[in-house]
């Protein structure tokens, strides 16, 4: 539930928002970035990879998030093909130790798709994330699964784009 003391200041440029392609924003999320946290992410729900999920990010202008987001960047730009880039931001958090803080973002309010793999994907329909999502990372789509397809059948996709 979001809190009045401390939270975003909408009106402040210098807050950063970082989402994936496959994010799809349900309800203004800035209420639910309260306290003095360097950032705020999503649970990954990935031991491997996690556990911050890097689909959605909220940043503060900080030292310690300005130094994570360029230790992160610095790594990124020498791979390659740009893989496991939650993996590296979450190894990347943990080395950082105390010196940054981090909370994560309520499951129910900002789910990953994992939630959505898990379930039997006959029975995905308008209900199914419920009325307090704010916002959706729309990943873990396994073979044969459309991240549009599935967005359409929990009610997050309305329309086509016009092209």
């Amino acid at each position: 539930t979001p809190h009045d003391d401390a939270t975003w200041n909408s009106a402040d440029p210098m807050y950063v928002l970082f989402m994936d392609l496959d994010t799809i924003i349900a309800k203004d999320p800035r209420p639910y970035f309260t306290g003095e946290y360097d950032f705020w992410a999503a649970d990954a729900m990935n031991d491997w990879s996690g556990p911050y999920n890097a689909g959605l990010l909220a940043m503060r202008p900080t030292p310690a998030s300005v130094s994570c987001i360029q230790r992160w960047r610095t790594f990124m730009e020498k791979q390659v093909k740009a893989k496991y880039n939650q993996k590296t931001f979450n190894n990347i958090v943990r080395r950082m130790n105390d010196t940054i803080t981090h909370r994560l973002l309520d499951k129910t309010e900002f789910p990953v798709g994992r939630v959505l793999l898990d379930l039997d994907e006959a029975s995905l329909n308008e209900g199914t994330l419920g009325k307090d999502l704010v916002v959706l990372h729309n990943n873990y789509c396994g073979t044969g699964c459309s991240k549009p397809d599935r967005a359409r059948k929990v009610g997050l996709w309305k329309d086509d784009p016009p092209i």
